[in-house]
């Protein structure tokens, strides 16, 4: 019986060894795969930021277009501003035109009339006027006539002045436009 004692006893050793190792290679497996486990959940970690980084850059991106649309209509509203500030100022500038035309026919027409008043001498008027009060009012309405006359040569000096400066505004605001659609190009 030592001897079917031994090699149960043998049997039992041999078995605990196998089953130590059995445990040792179970043990090195699960902190093999504890190993791996940390890897994928450092991988896991590195990809949240990484989805992290690439959602933020897609927001800056998204943005960045919001901001150019925003840009590209603030723009186009300008032009369209400018070019209705354009448009008043050719009407002004007609209009202005308009005056200056008119007030140089009403100075031709009163120098038409200064003219036939002017051949006739202060004698010729005298003596062709009933009474000496029709001769004042004759010499009253060529003052008068005079006094006119330089009034509306003013007014066409002002208009003149005035229409250059609305030409020249019209030009500037033609160079901004073309400022504006350079920029939104």
């Amino acid at each position: 019986m030592a001897m079917g004692a031994v090699s149960v006893s043998d049997e039992f050793t041999q078995a605990i060894n196998e089953l130590n190792e059995e445990i040792a290679k179970k043990k090195a497996d699960a902190t093999a795969l504890k190993s791996q486990m940390a890897a994928y959940q450092k991988a896991i970690e590195e990809k949240r930021k990484e989805a992290a980084t690439v959602r933020s850059e897609l927001e800056i991106v998204q943005n960045k277009i919001a901001s150019t649309e925003l840009e590209i209509e603030s723009n186009r509203l300008q032009i369209d501003a400018t070019n209705l500030e354009i448009k008043r100022l050719d009407s002004e500038i007609q209009d202005k035109t308009l005056q200056i035309i008119r007030k140089r026919q009403m100075i031709a027409e009163f120098l038409r009339q200064l003219d036939r008043t002017d051949q006739r001498t202060a004698i010729d008027l005298l003596l062709t006027e009933k009474t000496i009060s029709d001769f004042f009012n004759d010499v009253q309405f060529l003052e008068e006539s005079q006094r006119q006359l330089k009034q509306t040569l003013d007014t066409v000096q002002v208009l003149k002045v005035d229409l250059e400066d609305r030409q020249s505004s019209q030009t500037t605001k033609k160079t901004e436009l073309e400022g504006v659609q350079k920029e939104l190009t």
